[in-house]
């Protein structure tokens, strides 16, 4: 039996390297979301190292990453955002710009235990985000704050340099809330997909 030409057809050559994963649609636009949140961190680490870094008001300046890092936490819940919360920390000591090794265990923990306490005791929302998230920058600011008079690095009277600290990174907090907000909308809500 004499074989057809057509027979036999060689796969189609891919040209792209998402086609090589064999990913599904969901699974690339949750791609596209976790490689956006980790560009967003990635710039404001820059923007905080570069050009914030030199500018302070009341002898302060924000703390962009944590407060990123936060935020994103308590809007993406305790079980989604632990690795993120644990993986933006040890890169934002091995950054450079952290104030001590001990980041990458306090902000894992201020984050995931904020997040699990709003999960449990408010009901989900904008409002108990921000809250949250701004409970939990402040908390950050003052840890900091109490370890480094402890360590001898500072002193008590710049007690009100932690404050506009805190204070100015949840007012960055807000925005990045909806930046944020704005980025997990991407392919709809999971329950509608």
């Amino acid at each position: 039996m004499a074989r057809r030409k057509y027979d036999f057809q060689p796969d189609r050559p891919q040209t792209d390297l998402l086609d090589k994963l064999y990913l599904t649609k969901k699974q690339r636009l949750s791609l596209l979301k976790w490689s956006l949140h980790a560009l967003v961190v990635l710039v404001l680490s820059l923007i905080q190292d570069v050009i914030l870094c030199h500018m302070d008001i009341l002898g302060a300046t924000t703390d962009l990453v944590p407060g990123a890092v936060f935020t994103l936490c308590v809007l993406l819940g305790s079980e989604r955002g632990c690795i993120f919360t644990l993986a933006a920390a040890a890169l934002f000591q091995f950054s450079g710009a952290a104030p001590g090794v001990y980041v990458i265990a306090l902000i894992p923990f201020i984050a995931i235990t904020l997040s699990a306490l709003q999960q449990t005791l408010l009901r989900k929302g904008k409002g108990s985000d921000l809250l949250t998230a701004a409970i939990a920058v402040l908390i950050y600011e003052f840890a900091v704050f109490g370890i480094s008079v402890g360590i001898g690095e500072t002193s008590l009277f710049r007690v009100y340099s932690a404050a506009a600290t805190g204070v100015m990174t949840v007012i960055c907090s807000i925005g990045l809330y909806f930046l944020f907000t704005a980025i997990e909308k991407i392919g709809g809500n999971p329950w509608n997909a």
